[in-house]
């Protein structure tokens, strides 16, 4: 039993850590990132990728600790988003593609940082 005890506390205390961790990754995207006052963005005709970003992540809030990523099939010409996993492909951990992710245990999933927007 008490290595169970002990498990539970290790799980808590991870669980802590990755919330901390992508508190700290959110702050380091607001001081990395220059964010231009509104009046500057509006008397600048052209914007730059950074200022876009900047509009569209004061209009738009949603979940940061996911981001998608666009895949595209060059067989049969699909497409289409899944969320971002720090695991893809790598061996021994991701079973791709034999293990459908969703059916495994083992996704990390990226959190949004405005570099991932600059990349799309």
């Amino acid at each position: 039993m008490k290595g169970n005890s002990e498990a539970n506390q290790i799980k808590q205390r991870l669980h802590v850590l990755d919330k901390e961790r992508a508190t700290l990754l959110a702050r380091l995207d607001r001081i990395e990132i220059e964010q231009p006052s509104i009046e500057q963005l509006e008397s600048s005709p052209v914007f730059s990728p950074s200022e876009k970003i900047a509009i569209f992540s004061s209009l738009f809030r949603g979940r940061e600790d996911v981001h998608p990523k666009r895949w595209e099939n060059q067989k049969t010409g699909k497409a289409g988003y899944s969320p971002a996993c720090g695991n893809e492909w790598v061996r021994g951990i991701c079973g791709k593609p034999k293990v459908k992710v969703v059916i495994a245990n083992i996704r990390r999933f990226c959190l949004l940082r405005t570099r991932c927007c600059v990349n799309i």
